[in-house]
């Protein structure tokens, strides 16, 4: 058992219900969604202090019991924040990476999901971490064609140069005409 899952195990009711007000729990079938903080890549952020613990985990530890050192908790479903407990498995890491393959979840390579499918690329807007519009890559493309340094729209538009530069040359929001 990891450091961290004792402390789950060991959790109070308090703490139980602090957890359960953080899913939203649709019917037995659908995604129960973490509603809280998240880590960088998109897993339930639960704080039981003195650790911070991913939300999937502590689900799977107060519905099935303490998760073998060994094992990981995985996502039947592939929603990083979904905490249903029916939508969750325990598997090796070699089970992990089997399962992610069979997904088209690799990470790169030609069994890459966007290699297999390009339609499944986040570009653009779909990028979740995109600070740009289609609309505003057009009025970039605009300002600088008309005279206004890189410099100078990337201070107005709160990008870098370096993002100005890379749309200007081809490089990046290729797929935005206009």
């Amino acid at each position: 058992m990891a450091a961290s899952d004792s402390n789950i195990v060991q959790m109070n009711e308090a703490d139980r219900l602090r957890f359960w007000s953080k899913v939203l729990c649709a019917s037995p079938d659908e995604c129960w969604l973490w509603q809280a903080g998240c880590f960088e890549r998109g897993y339930g952020m639960f704080t039981l202090k003195p650790r911070t613990c991913h939300a999937h985990r502590v689900a799977w530890i107060l519905t099935n019991g303490v998760i073998p050192d060994d094992l990981y908790v995985c996502h039947r479903c592939d929603n990083r924040p979904c905490c249903n407990p029916a939508h969750l498995f325990l598997g090796t890491a070699a089970d992990n990476n089997r399962d992610c393959q069979e997904k088209g979840r690799v990470s790169r390579g030609e069994q890459h999901s966007a290699t297999v499918d390009p339609s499944k690329r986040a570009r653009g807007e779909r990028n979740g971490f995109s600070k740009l519009t289609a609309e505003k890559v057009i009025e970039i493309r605009h300002k600088v064609a008309g005279g206004m340094t890189q410099t100078a729209v990337g201070l107005e538009m709160g990008i870098s140069q370096r993002t100005i530069s890379l749309i200007m040359l081809g490089k990046s929001w290729t797929h935005v005409v206009g």
